[in-house]
């Protein structure tokens, strides 16, 4: 992140950043964050704070209805991580990202490897 001179920032030991003033001391708005692995333990626990914060966010999940937060800040977008398309889509206005991706509890899914195959493409 470039901090003009003059500008304030506020972060958390997580590192997300609460507010901004440009040079000219005005607010700039919240940034959007890209989250991965949202439907899990951690996940979940991130999109939380992140909304709390006042920022938006972009959520991926393969089963949309899993994720139980309702949030107009919040966009949900239903696909793969190992989809390039979707990853695009996913990132797509966001300043960050955030992946909790973990091996996951299917094996089907573990085999194909997801969270480096997700990883690759966020890249």
């Amino acid at each position: 992140m470039v901090v003009g001179r003059g500008s304030r920032v506020s972060a958390g030991a997580d590192g997300l950043v609460a507010a901004e003033k440009n040079r000219l001391g005005q607010m700039e708005p919240k940034k959007k964050i890209a989250a991965l692995g949202a439907t899990g333990v951690s996940g979940e626990a991130v999109v939380l704070e992140a909304l709390a914060r006042g920022y938006s966010v972009h959520a991926l999940a393969r089963i949309p209805s899993k994720l139980k937060i309702k949030d107009p800040a919040l966009k949900i977008i239903e696909g793969s991580a190992d989809d390039l398309s979707v990853i695009v889509e996913l990132l797509t206005d966001c300043s960050a990202v955030i992946s909790t991706l973990g091996p996951g509890f299917d094996k089907e899914i573990t085999r194909k490897m997801v969270s480096t195959s997700a990883t690759k493409n966020v890249i």
